[in-house]
């Protein structure tokens, strides 16, 4: 039998809520964490305008909502393909100059695609060269900033880190695409020129940062594709990196084939769906501002385990009583959830890979984990084509219990984030 091993994370202040306090006021005094966390706030919320009007725009140039759908699904394919590249660059590159670059680029290429917009002059092949390399360099940025957060950020703040990081992206997508639809309104070209604004918002933040980003060891352009292969050998060595791969992928189809099996099923309640999709968002809002006090508590077997037999439980219920107020709920309850397991794999990511190939290792996972992704939509929509909906949703009520054996038995999930080592 394996035993639990454990990372502290705690620090040795005293427990309960002034400890909390503490923590989450030593990261406000954290001069270059708030920097950054202030400059995605203002870049996040102007890609979160864009999130509404890309596909508007797709429609109002062609004419077609099958444009906007296939818009949509290459934008996935080149942030997937991008994992692996962002992460040889977060791990080998001067963080600072890589984040500063991306913003850049995609000011310089958002503002470009505005001026098209404004003069009428836009094209379909301009907005998906926008989607493409718009996605692809968000990847890029990511990267190099989570690297960045894990020099800037002690490792006691690391939970509190990553929750507040979650918390502001689901609060921008509240506020953002309905701002978003706004701009619009008033003119098409509105949105983009203020998501541009966004990215130099951001580069004057990153410019601001004062800690060195560097890495220890320069990449050397003989030793590209050896360096590349270091990450999928740290997947392949790290039992938690294995095994966190095999959780997530199996996750991801769960949950992304329940969330458009309620849409599509209950596509007539869209009075219902509305409000539970805006419920949704800010339950994950408050599931990434609880999952600190969570992943504190709790061992991350525990934690996940518990989460996949929740949302069975709730989409069971919902099934049984055929009540769309409890779809409703199911959804929201899958939100909540999202961001803390999200945060405590992350929180693990950083404490249990190494830092020297971390970029990599953890690109080399999203590749393989988000891979399954694409699937979902299509399942859930040929699965409604020849079962009733009921008999889907007692499906993916399985799948999730799946998903929570998949927990209980992985050897790499047997962690604690909570206790000094013994």
């Amino acid at each position: 039998m394996t035993t639990e091993q454990t990372v502290d994370v705690a620090g040795d202040e005293p427990s309960g809520e002034p400890r909390r306090r503490s923590r989450f006021a030593a990261l406000s005094a954290n001069r270059d964490f708030r920097m950054l966390w202030i400059g995605q706030a203002g870049s996040e919320f102007g890609g979160s305008l864009t999130t509404l009007t890309v596909p508007l725009l797709a429609v109002w140039l062609t004419g077609s909502s099958v444009a906007a759908g296939v818009l949509g699904s290459i934008g996935f394919v080149a942030i997937w393909l991008a994992q692996l590249p962002a992460g040889y660059f977060a791990d080998l590159v001067d963080r600072r100059t890589v984040m500063l670059w991306c913003d850049a680029l995609r000011l310089g290429l958002m503002a470009a695609f505005a001026m098209l917009v404004l003069f009428d002059a836009a094209a379909l092949w301009h907005l998906l060269v926008l989607s493409v390399v718009g996605s692809a360099l968000g990847v890029v940025f990511r990267a190099a900033q989570t690297q960045a957060i894990r020099i800037i950020v002690t490792r006691d703040q690391l939970p509190e880190a990553v929750s507040i990081t979650q918390a502001r992206g689901f609060a921008i997508s509240m506020a953002g695409p309905p701002v978003g639809g706004v701009l619009y309104a008033l003119g098409r070209s509105i949105p983009f020129f203020t998501n541009a604004v966004s990215y130099a918002v951001s580069m004057f933040f990153v410019w601001r940062l004062r800690t060195p980003l560097q890495p220890e060891q320069r990449p050397e352009a003989r030793r590209l594709l050896p360096d590349l292969g270091r990450g999928w050998t740290e997947l392949a060595r790290n039992a938690f990196l294995r095994s966190k791969t095999v959780y997530s992928a199996v996750t991801n189809l769960a949950v992304s084939a329940l969330v458009y099996t309620v849409i599509i099923s209950h596509a007539e309640d869209s009075i219902v769906l509305g409000v539970a999709l805006s419920a949704a968002a800010g339950s994950g809002l408050l599931g990434a501002l609880a999952s600190p006090f969570l992943m504190r508590r709790l061992p991350l077997r525990t934690l996940l385990v518990g989460v996949a037999l929740l949302r069975g439980a709730a989409l069971a219920a919902a099934t049984w009583t055929g009540e769309p107020l409890l779809f409703a709920a199911t959804l929201t309850l899958v939100m909540f959830a999202g961001p803390v397991v999200n945060a405590a794999l992350s929180t693990a990511t950083v404490l249990y890979v190494d830092a020297e190939v971390l970029g990599r290792a953890s690109s080399s996972s999203a590749f393989i984990s988000s891979v399954l992704q694409p699937v979902a939509p299509l399942l859930a929509g040929v699965l409604l084509s020849v079962w009733s909906p009921a008999l889907v949703q007692w499906t993916l009520t399985g799948g999730f219990v799946f998903v929570a054996l998949c927990a209980l038995v992985l050897p790499g999930l047997n962690l604690r984030l909570n206790e000094k080592p013994v």
